[in-house]
Formats: structure tokens, sequence, C-alpha cells
């Protein structure tokens, strides 16, 4: 069973991952009641997704998100 409670750099919770596939729901359900209840809830108190870049849409003159940052520090790429 491999569970990872991701933090955000402020050191809320950004959100919970649980491998799924070796888990009774219901277990699952209640290790997230448990965590919620430890920690608190995903994504209430994380910082915002910080947009890097933007690239002109085709046809337009308007500018789309293209590349940001999530409070994890991982890197998101929109298509």
């Amino acid at each position: 069973m491999r569970i990872v409670v991701q933090f955000a750099k402020n050191g809320a919770v950004q959100r919970y991952v649980f491998d799924e596939r070796r888990m009774n729901p219901g277990d699952v359900d209640a290790l997230r009641l448990a965590l919620v209840k430890r920690y608190g809830p995903p994504g209430v108190d994380a910082p915002p997704l910080q947009i890097t870049s933007f690239r002109k849409e085709r046809g337009s003159s308007l500018e789309v998100p293209a590349k940001g940052i999530d409070s994890c520090g991982r890197i998101v790429l929109f298509q």
C-alpha cells in the first residue's frame, strides 16, 4: 500500500495520493477521512497555481496559459 501526502511550500496539504489498486475502497475512504482529520482538507490553504508562460491562441490575439508551477513545485503543461 502506498500513500503520499503532498505538502505545499507553506506547509498546507496540496493533495493526498493513494495507490488504490490493492486497497478496498472502504479502507481508502476511512484512511482519507483520518488523514483529513489529522492534516486538514487538501488544497484549502495551498497557494494557487502560478502561470509562468503563455502562448498565442491560433487565429486569435488571445494568449492562453502554456506552463505553470503548482504549490508543490511541480511543472504543469497546458495543451
